[in-house]
């Protein structure tokens, strides 16, 4: 169970971003982004891994309550009085409205539709913020913090997955990061502010938290940041200087970032189930 929870965690961190990314790109005039196509099964997907995502901690807490009651009796007790269970159905609420408005609006390319698209995931991730451990801990601090942390993330992470996978070329790159490279800072800002409300809040103390496992895969978490920073600064701002006198092509450098992107968000999948030292 305990590395399909984490499969799950990562699951469902890769779909919000995917679908944050997708919708915030797709809302930008032509102009301001590099050609690209997204699949609506790679849309599809990322909805169906969210909900998969927040489901299996569900079927944890169902399994727990095995031994006194019946799978569907502790799957009702789950759904109706436990906050992790009301917030799958939230999630669940609103990810078929998302996908029924996306099967039948899809092909339209305004920009009101993506923004519908994108506040209904925002939604998502406020149900998925709602039902954390920090939110058990501290409801309004827990809640803020996480919803903050994982809306940041998906902003940031999601917009460079998209681009370093699904762009066509490398047209407009330059207005492409004009816009979002302050996106990205300010990503990067409220990260860093979520995350030390978090962290006050599950690991009090950070180098006594180091003994447990929590605190050991939030240490590789921050470590990774290391290399990922390197990148950064390369994309934001060496990156169009590059391009121009030695002809680089920026993709690459793109999925770099994104591959250590998803290596953090691997580390945050493992510690994030872990029982926090507090």
């Amino acid at each position: 169970m305990e590395w399909l929870v984490i499969i799950g965690q990562l699951v469902l961190s890769l779909g919000l971003a995917v679908l944050v990314g997708s919708f915030i790109v797709l809302a930008v005039p032509e102009s301001k982004r590099p050609s690209l196509t997204i699949p609506p099964l790679v849309i599809a997907g990322s909805v169906i891994g969210v909900l998969v995502g927040t489901f299996i901690p569900v079927l944890q807490i169902t399994f727990a309550l095995m031994p006194r009651l019946s799978f569907t009796s502790a799957l009702e007790m789950v759904l109706l009085s436990y906050r992790t269970g009301l917030a799958w159905s939230f999630t669940l609420l609103s990810s078929v409205f998302l996908l029924v408005l996306y099967a039948l609006f899809g092909h339209r390319k305004e920009r009101r539709y993506h923004v519908g698209y994108l506040a209904l995931t925002v939604v998502m991730i406020g149900t998925i913020a709602w039902a954390s451990h920090a939110s058990s801990v501290a409801l309004l601090r827990g809640f803020l913090g996480d919803f903050l942390h994982l809306l940041a993330a998906a902003v940031w992470v999601g917009v460079v997955f998209v681009i370093a996978w699904f762009s066509k070329d490398t047209s407009h790159w330059t207005e492409w990061l004009k816009w979002f490279s302050p996106v990205a800072f300010l990503s990067f800002v409220t990260l860093g502010i979520s995350g030390l409300l978090l962290m006050d809040l599950m690991v009090p103390n950070y180098v006594a938290g180091l003994r447990t496992a929590y605190g050991q895969g939030l240490l590789i978490k921050h470590l990774l940041m290391i290399p990922l920073i390197f990148y950064i600064v390369v994309n934001s701002f060496f990156m169009k200087r590059w391009m121009e006198a030695r002809n680089v092509n920026p993709i690459p450098w793109v999925r770099a970032e994104s591959l250590i992107l998803f290596a953090i968000f691997l580390a945050t999948a493992y510690f994030s189930h872990q029982a926090p030292p507090n």
